[in-house]
């Protein structure tokens, strides 16, 4: 019958005109090119294209009628009756249907997929449909796959042989293998109807060939999962091929896994010792003939993650066109370790490949859960921690994260709080104006989360850094220098903030201010030496995400309260204080002090109050700020209501690094006082900024900075720290021109300070209100009584200064002239009288100095002269 379905009557004889209408068959070169190349696009995976291929091999043939000359082959095409299945002759006896649909159309295009070389040498694989072993004496239950798409050497078609002895293979062969061709692309395609009606058209044009019979078992297997009666035919057509071509060791294996299907395990182990003497088997029939040997669990469970391997081998090497191939390879590679991990689930090589799998087959969750327990089982093992990294890495790509061509992964349960309350709390920092935050990676998506705890300890672990730059150097053969190295971290770290999101107006925790918290506390860990495991391993350098997904909030407490110096810092960095450390590192000060706000968890604000109740029905030594807490004073009840409750089981799992510790409670209170502070002397110098200064915002925030620093015995550090800065703005803005913010600056510093920093402050200041007084007056003659205050001031500051003790005469005699002409003769008088008595007492501290001797005098006789108008009873400057 042709490949178009042309149906013709028995009777029916070529007309001439049918003979002038057939077009000249195409060179028989060209056409068996395109056939290999079909079959090579079919190994290849692009079954768009291999269909276009064997439709074009079919159209160059030309029609290929029932009991009609071939054409210019020469050859006749094989005799069958119309609908009768010819495959060696006796399927059709055995149960293969007969063929009377039509043909899909010759020129339809048909979705990728894959399959491999039909004529190819080869053994079984997973490239077609899978049956199940049953359960075995040794308790396994597999999975392998039947309908594979190859011949063993030994049951090689006596048409192919005769063919690759012909230099010019007939036309019947050619659009034979046609037709198999697109009955494997539609098995791929799950078409196994379609498939059989292709290998059937093969089975017509070439009687008694193994190939098309052997495929037709295929299709057979394939629809065996929803017609049970189909493993039956496939069975049948399998043990014709057997019986036909002894030696066929693919028939046999086919017929092993169908016969498993049946429920006959003995007589597929005896197909597959068979098989395996006429050939080696593949992985998946090893596994299987493991399993039904009786072979022990661990022993298939290995068989079994070899036969995954070479799934995942094959779906890596499949071209970008075979992603249904490759899709199918990852899926059967995760149903082989599914069971491997079943049978032997202590053995920790599965994991990493299973989780690969997984992701790759589209299902990222169930991967990213598969590698996370396998690195919390072996916490210092970097390659697994890498893994989880870069999986965790491509989930945050863009997209809607469904991306099944990426290795794409997260990581587990990162310990942080579901709670999503948004209740107020009260601020260590004694402030009302800041905002709350919630727990650990609360607000942030879990897939971010995943990311920074998988990466944060990788980019400070240093033994990972050194293999990767030995690896770098014996593959590239190139020298990576400490430089080099750094420059690659911080990219990588900066590259890992480009994926952060950015945080809207109703975020608290931030995905960067998460990745900073976790980076610092891991530098700060790695730099301690990292945190030794009971289990003598490596020493573990993680952030507190990872410590709490380990449960090792024990042993970092222990480790800490022992790092001597380093302890303050790796208690913030490993607490819920490690946002407002990193907030602050990255200059953000406000937020760092509405992030020190959210230091009682959830639970602890909803009970309400100041968590004082938890404490009354606790006792003394439950709060951990009692006398009796190693000689501790207790925290006063206003202070203790910001962290929280004694009684509080999330404590330990927000604030790791005070698991364990004596007073804990008060202790992170003292260190949430700390960062207060800290914020608040941030927040003082940002707002002397030269170009916009707030200089009672400064004195504010100095203020409450110092209100902190007196609660935890640090007064007069912090005072000298705002000495500093003061006198550093002030400079800063006297030199940008802006002397009014100068002096302001430092009066206000001058106001909050004692008298310690007083010294310090004095010399400046004076000069500063010396300039402005000077700089006021100039400005502006008729408003001198701003100038005189400054000058007053800065000679009440330093008296030494001589341009404050000369300008300040200056100015009051000048206030004196105004006053006299204005008509008030006793004010003239007064700050005369007040400006001779300055000068007076500047040349004390200037002896003999002229132009203070000079003013002096000027003065002098301005009083006198004042005074002589006082006695002449006149009015001010009138006659």
């Amino acid at each position: 019958m042709a490949y178009d379905d042309v149906h013709h009557e028995p009777d029916a004889r070529p007309r001439p005109e049918d003979a002038r209408a057939r077009r000249p068959a195409a060179p028989p070169n060209r056409i068996l090119r395109n056939c290999e190349r079909g079959e090579a696009f079919l190994a290849a995976g692009d079954l768009t294209a291999a269909a276009r291929a064997f439709r074009a091999v079919l159209a160059e043939v030309g029609p290929l009628e029932d009991g009609s000359p071939e054409g210019d082959g020469g050859c006749a095409a094989p005799t069958t009756g119309a609908g009768t299945d010819s495959a060696g002759g006796s399927a059709t006896a055995r149960g293969a249907d007969a063929d009377s649909s039509p043909a899909p159309d010759a020129n339809a295009e048909t979705p990728c997929g894959s399959d491999s070389d039909a004529d190819r040498t080869a053994v079984p694989d997973a490239d077609a449909d899978s049956t199940a072993v049953p359960d075995t004496d040794a308790g396994t239950d597999a999975d392998t796959a039947a309908g594979a798409d190859a011949d063993t050497a030994t049951g090689a078609d006596t048409d192919a042989h005769a063919t690759a002895q012909s230099p010019t293979p007939t036309p019947a062969h050619l659009a034979s293998r046609a037709h198999i061709g697109l009955g494997r692309v539609a098995l791929r395609m799950e078409g196994a109807d379609r498939a059989e009606r292709e290998f059937r058209r093969a089975a017509r044009l070439r009687p008694g060939s193994r190939e098309p019979l052997y495929w037709l078992g295929c299709a057979a297997a394939h629809r065996g999962a929803q017609d049970r009666d189909a493993y039956e035919l496939a069975e049948l057509r399998f043990t014709e091929v057997v019986e036909q071509w002894p030696g066929d060791g693919a028939s046999l294996v086919q017929r092993a896994h169908v016969r498993v299907r049946l429920g006959r395990p003995a007589d597929a182990l005896a197909d597959l010792r068979s098989a395996e003497r006429i050939a080696p088997l593949d992985a998946e029939a090893r596994w299987v003939l493991a399993a039904l040997s009786g072979a022990t669990a661990p022993e298939v469970a290995r068989r079994l993650g070899t036969a995954a391997r070479s799934a995942m081998e094959r779906a890596a090497a499949t071209g970008p066109k075979g992603r249904p191939r490759a899709a199918d390879d990852w899926n059967r590679a995760v149903t082989l370790l599914d069971r491997a991990r079943q049978l032997d689930p202590g053995n920790r090589e599965f994991a990493l490949p299973h989780a690969v799998a997984l992701c790759l087959s589209g299902r990222r969750e169930d991967g990213i859960a598969v590698i996370a327990d396998a690195a919390r089982s072996a916490p210092t093992d970097r390659h697994l921690a890498h893994t989880l990294a870069v999986m965790s890495w491509h989930a945050l790509a863009p997209g809607d994260g469904t991306d099944t061509d990426a290795a794409t992964a997260a990581a587990a349960d990162t310990g942080t709080d579901p709670d999503t309350e948004t209740d107020p709390d009260p601020d260590p920092d004694t402030d009302t104006d800041t905002d709350t935050v919630d727990d650990a990676g609360e607000d942030v998506p879990r897939t971010w989360s995943r990311c920074v705890a998988s990466w944060a300890g990788l980019l400070h672990d240093t033994p990972f850094w050194e293999r990767l730059r030995a690896g770098a150097a014996e593959r590239y053969g190139v020298v990576v220098d400490d430089k080099n190295l750094a420059t690659l971290r911080a990219d990588l770290q900066a590259a890992l903030e480009a994926l952060m999101p950015e945080t809207g107006a109703g975020d608290r925790i931030s995905p960067e201010a998460l990745l900073h918290r976790e980076t610092e506390a891991a530098r700060l860990l790695a730099e301690a030496g990292g945190l030794p495991l009971a289990t003598g391993s490596a020493p573990l350098v993680c952030g507190p995400l990872r410590i709490v997904e380990l449960g090792r909030e024990a042993e970092l407490g222990a480790f800490v309260s022992a790092a001597g110096d380093a302890a303050p810092a790796l208690r913030q960095a490993f607490s819920h204080l490690g946002f407002a450390q990193a907030l602050l590192r990255l200059d953000r000060p406000a937020e760092a002090l509405s992030a020190l706000s959210g230091l009682r968890c959830p639970r602890c604000r909803a009970r309400g109050g100041s968590g004082d109740e938890g404490r009354r029905g606790g006792g003394g030594e439950q709060s951990g700020g009692d006398t009796a807490s190693h000689g501790r004073a207790a925290a006063p009840r206003a202070e203790r209501g910001a962290v929280c409750d004694p009684d509080c089981t999330r404590f330990d799992t927000r604030n790791p690094a005070y698991a364990g510790q004596a007073a804990k409670h008060v202790l992170l209170m003292r260190d949430g006082r700390s960062l207060a502070l800290a914020a608040r002397l941030a927040q003082g110098r940002a707002a002397l900024t030269p170009t916009g200064p707030d200089v009672r915002r400064a004195a504010t925030s100095w203020q409450r900075a110092l209100t902190h620093a007196r609660a935890i015995g640090q007064g007069p550090e912090v005072e000298a720290i705002v000495a500093d800065t003061a006198l550093a703005a002030a400079k800063a803005l006297h030199r940008a021109g802006d002397i009014d913010a100068a002096g302001s600056t430092l009066e206000s510093a001058y106001a909050l300070l004692g008298e310690g920093q007083h010294e310090r402050l004095k010399g400046q200041l004076a000069r500063v209100l010396t300039d402005r007084g000077i700089a006021q007056a100039n400005r502006d003659m008729d408003r001198l009584e701003g100038p005189a205050a400054d000058l007053r001031r800065a000679v009440e500051i330093n008296p030494h200064l001589h341009r404050a003790q000369a300008n300040l005469g200056v100015v009051l005699r000048i206030l004196g002239a105004r006053m006299r002409w204005s008509g008030s003769l006793v004010g003239c008088r007064s700050r005369l009288q007040e400006a001779l008595d300055r000068v007076t007492a500047a040349l004390e501290h200037f002896p003999g100095d002229p132009e203070l001797s000079q003013l002096r005098d000027l003065v002098e006789a301005d009083l006198a002269l004042v005074h002589s108008e006082l006695e002449q009873g006149r009015i001010g400057g009138l006659p």
